[in-house]
């Protein structure tokens, strides 16, 4: 009866997984892609931006339900994003990378919130905080900042540096406000 029982129950677990496999395969192959090169090149003519491309981006990008009409400047970096790419700026072209290599290039830095830069957008910001170490503050933020990413806090100048989207280092400068306000200097 034990072996029975057992065998069901293996049994129940692979066809769940296989059937998990399927529905997985089916929704990956029911997202629409384009070819990266022709995505650019449309891009390019409507926002007026010089593309490179990195020998190591795939030829074909999954896009969902835009079509390359759709996909404006500031879409085409969230394109980029959801496809594990950047896009980096570098003597005027704009160089698209695997996302992984987005700290080893000068980013813009985005200290001043202004309308030129696009949610999506890589950039560096550097956080001042008055009352807490910004050492301590770096452990709470790290989890909100993809792998790419970088974050650190140096003591010695109050500062707090973010590498990673503009939204996203917007989002943890006003944490990083709001837990300075706060900070009583409790160990704890």
């Amino acid at each position: 009866m034990r072996t029975l029982f057992a065998g069901l129950v293996v049994a129940v677990a692979c066809l769940t997984l296989s059937s998990g496999d399927v529905l997985a395969d089916d929704h990956r192959q029911s997202l629409q892609t384009m070819a990266l090169e022709e995505l650019l090149a449309d891009v390019g003519r409507k926002s007026g931006e010089s593309f490179l491309l990195d020998a190591r981006v795939p030829a074909r990008v999954v896009v969902g339900p835009l079509g390359k009409r759709d996909v404006t400047y500031p879409l085409l970096l969230t394109v980029l994003r959801n496809n594990d790419l950047a896009a980096v700026r570098v003597s005027g072209v704009v160089s698209i990378i695997p996302v992984g290599e987005v700290r080893n290039y000068t980013l813009p830095q985005a200290n001043d919130d202004g309308p030129e830069m696009h949610d999506d957008e890589w950039v560096l910001r550097l956080v001042s905080v008055e009352n807490a170490p910004a050492s301590r503050l770096v452990p709470f933020l790290r989890p909100l900042i993809a792998k790419p990413g970088h974050l650190v806090g140096d003591d010695g100048s109050g500062t707090v540096i973010i590498v990673a989207t503009y939204s996203v280092s917007e989002r943890i400068a006003d944490i990083i406000e709001e837990l300075d306000q706060s900070y009583t200097g409790q160990s704890g």
